[in-house]
């Protein structure tokens, strides 16, 4: 080993905790901003070479450095985004955040050929900004951020084990196989970018039908029954009277439940559920009085008060208690307390009936 890789070692256990107190503050740094961010990263690490690493690397290239600064990842620090056009916003970030050495930084994505498929990451090496009086110590200190989609971590992870770690030359058909790999990761991250945005237009379009009043062609989806349920009118409205009666803790309702119970009743479109609310929101409502007159309760959640839309529909058509049932069973796995409620809405059916027909004698 040559005397400068020498001093590099003895430099390096000297000031390993200053690289690890540096690792800490700029990944609360990162952390930071990024919190101010439109941006989903997976995850922010940062990691200090071993000393064993840093020996392979200096006998690798003896000669090449001359002091420990000389050597930029001593700290390495690691962003992984979900999406790939997520980097750059990242990047932009940490332009702003840190001193960026543009001459040993490289964008790997833009050294690739147009036929070419690989290892393709964003490296900075960066330093703490020397205005910053409370890193005064860091000044100088150079690192590598490494900004990648979980895609091309993934890829780079089974390189680096399987290609990067192996005593021997891998043959053509497994750097081939590698490449294969790499194309697949890279259609991947473009589809979940693709996929992102097409679900975010459909949204928007969603949202504008029915701030219109143009939805009832729109068919029920997760997406379309939450975004119909917190603007349409007429189940807010319902919603609101329903929290006269009981307390009503509106939180995000079992969307996979209530479209099920939808699809029960044939219900396809939004036009439907439109129509379902405005043909029984006061049957829901008055067997809502029924049920919490002789029922404590403190808090009753937005799917429960939707529910009674489905009690009032099971009423104001002729179902049977086994049909009543076999609608129950979907969100009741309890046989005997769904049977205790289908019991109690014919016995309250028969009853409005009744009260019915006493008031058509009468008159």
């Amino acid at each position: 080993m040559s005397p400068a890789a020498s001093l590099i070692l003895l430099q390096y256990n000297e000031y390993k905790n200053s690289y690890m107190n540096l690792g800490l503050v700029a990944q609360e740094m990162i952390l930071e901003e990024i919190r101010k961010m439109d941006v989903h990263t997976v995850s922010v690490t940062h990691r200090i070479k071993s000393e064993d690493s840093l020996k392979r690397k200096l006998s690798l290239k003896d000669g090449k450095y001359d002091t420990l600064y000389d050597v930029t990842d001593i700290l390495g620090i690691r962003i992984i985004t979900m999406y790939s056009d997520e980097i750059d916003k990242v990047a932009k970030m940490l332009q702003e955040l840190f001193v960026i050495d543009w001459a040993n930084s490289v964008d790997k994505r833009k050294t690739l050929g147009v036929r070419e498929f690989g290892y393709v990451s964003l490296h900075y090496i960066c330093s703490i900004k020397g205005s910053n009086k409370f890193f005064k110590n860091y000044e100088g200190i150079k690192f590598e951020i490494q900004i990648r989609t979980q895609m091309q971590h993934i890829w780079s992870e089974i390189n680096h084990d399987i290609g990067y770690k192996s005593d021997f030359t891998l043959p053509t058909s497994c750097m081939r196989s590698f490449s294969r790999l790499a194309s697949l990761l890279e259609i991947a991250d473009v589809m979940a970018c693709d996929l992102r945005n097409e679900i975010s237009d459909y949204l928007k379009s969603v949202s504008a039908k029915i701030r219109n009043g143009n939805a009832d062609d729109i068919e029920i989806n997760r997406v379309s029954i939450f975004e119909y349920a917190d603007n349409n009118d007429t189940i807010q409205n319902y919603l609101d009277e329903f929290e006269k009666i009981c307390r009503t803790n509106r939180i995000a309702f079992d969307a996979d439940i209530f479209i099920k119970n939808l699809d029960w009743f044939g219900l396809k479109t939004l036009g439907d559920v439109r129509e379902l609310f405005e043909r029984d929101s006061d049957l829901a409502l008055k067997y809502a009085q029924h049920v919490f007159k002789t029922m404590e309760t403190e808090v009753v959640t937005s799917s429960v008060a939707l529910r009674f839309i489905f009690n009032a529909e099971l009423m104001s058509k002729d179902f049977s208690l086994e049909q009543i049932l076999s609608f129950y069973s979907i969100s009741i796995r309890d046989k005997n307390r769904a049977k205790s409620r289908a019991l109690d809405l014919l016995e309250f059916k028969k009853a409005l009936l009744s009260e019915a027909g006493k008031s058509a004698t009468e008159q």
